[in-house]
């Protein structure tokens, strides 16, 4: 796995990665612990992801040994995210214990996504005000599959820009 080296976090280097099916349990894993209180990611839904490298990318985020830019070390799986399109960011998780410290944010800007799907209802909350302290606003909100009805306050999903965007660029 080619790894990207971000910043430091924790005196700990950030890295990167872009995932391949040979990744395939340690997503598993992760999504099986981080996302057990809101939904499960199925073997086979990651797979898919994998499988489809023309439209996504599934990243892992993690730390590498302390004071170590360089590591052929196993990394520590802190966080992950799906890329759709090269700039559609969704799917963005972290793991409880290092949110709020700056990672998240490391990981936008180097990705600058173009568009983000965030999904509101949360058991670590609505991360709208997270996406919105980096420079995006809510463009669209909608209802996802499974959502009864279509109406606005049904929504749980937030389509958010870059604040700079007008509303007539992204329709």
């Amino acid at each position: 796995m080619e790894k990207t080296h971000l910043g430091t976090f924790r005196r700990r280097p950030v890295f990167v990665a872009r995932c391949t099916l040979d990744d395939l349990d340690a997503l598993q894993q992760f999504s099986d612990a981080v996302l057990r209180r809101d939904y499960f990611f199925k073997k086979g839904h990651w797979q898919y992801l994998l499988s489809s490298p023309h439209l996504n990318a599934v990243w892992a985020i993690g730390l590498g040994a302390k004071g170590r830019k360089e590591s052929d070390e196993p990394l520590e799986l802190v966080g992950l995210f799906v890329q759709h399109a090269k700039s559609i960011l969704y799917n963005f998780f972290l793991r409880d214990d290092v949110r709020g410290q700056g990672l998240g944010g490391m990981v936008l800007q180097h990705f600058q996504p173009q568009t983000i799907r965030a999904k509101m209802d949360m058991s670590t909350g609505d991360p709208t005000g997270f996406y919105e302290k980096h420079g995006y606003r809510v463009a669209k909100k909608v209802a996802s599959k499974g959502v009864a009805g279509k109406r606005e306050q049904d929504a749980n999903i937030a389509l958010m820009v870059p604040a700079t965007t007008h509303e007539h660029d992204h329709g």
